[in-house]
């Protein structure tokens, strides 16, 4: 079986699911801390650049400092490939 790119919707079902589970099992305040902090991170394929938020894949990375890469199957270059998961920089609003 290939494993699931970005945008691969029965992917994105069960890590839902998954991050439906661990986000009912924790605590109100860590649970809203931990989807807040999820939807700071990145994903980049360091191929071609392809780019999702880390939330939007299921991911779950709260209290976390630093970069780190993974290996994904890259919908845009059909092959897995590493990418960077990185903290996106706050923007500045006027």
């Amino acid at each position: 079986m290939n494993e699931p790119s970005f945008d691969d919707r029965v992917s994105e079902q069960r890590q839902g699911r998954l991050v439906r589970l661990i986000y009912r099992l924790m605590p109100s305040g860590m649970r809203e801390r931990a989807a807040r902090e999820s939807g700071e991170w990145m994903i980049r394929c360091e191929d071609c650049g392809r780019e999702a938020s880390y939330a939007s894949i299921g991911g779950i990375r709260a209290g976390a400092s630093g970069e780190k890469r993974i290996r994904v199957n890259c919908s845009q270059c059909g092959e897995k490939k590493w990418a960077r998961v990185y903290r996106r920089e706050p923007t500045v609003e006027s």
